[in-house]
């Protein structure tokens, strides 16, 4: 029996759709997980570039699995949310990878065949945001809404 390691990403925000195409906005990279599965066969194969992905019908019960995991986090991670003066965000971040982990150990993995080897935290994660009302805050928006806003955050 062959065995090997699959990736698997997936958005914060439940939109697999968005992810291949656009986990890049401007300079923002989205928030997503990287996940790394160990899997002999028959549970994995190689696809026509090579690449390492579930069988068919085993990256079909990932797909559920994870949208029915993310539906109860729809509204988690908006910026608003995640961002805050009371570094409350460290704490969500924390709660939805554990429950993630258990939510995959639980109705994905089959023991000693596919196991959840890592989970990985990439793009941007916001955890702290002074408020808009702060004066340089303030300041520097106004600069923006001008015509002599040449450099992004510099300005005399």
């Amino acid at each position: 029996m062959a065995i090997s390691a699959v990736y698997k990403e997936v958005s914060v925000f439940g939109d697999s759709q968005t992810l291949q195409a656009n986990v890049v906005k401007g300079t923002r990279i989205q928030p997503f997980l990287r996940l790394r599965f160990v899997a002999e066969t028959p549970h994995f194969i190689e696809d026509a570039k090579g690449n390492l992905q579930f069988s068919a019908a085993y990256e079909q019960k990932f797909h559920q699995v994870i949208r029915q995991f993310l539906t109860g986090y729809e509204n988690y991670f908006q910026n608003e949310a995640v961002a805050d003066r009371d570094y409350d965000a460290l704490q969500k971040i924390d709660d939805f990878v554990r429950a993630l982990e258990k939510t995959l150990r639980d109705e994905f993995e089959i023991e000693n065949e596919v196991e959840l080897d890592e989970i990985r935290l990439l793009g941007q994660w916001p955890v702290y945001r002074e408020p808009d009302e702060a004066p340089l805050k303030a300041k520097l928006a106004e600069f923006h809404s001008s015509d002599e806003s040449d450099d992004y955050d510099v300005f005399d």
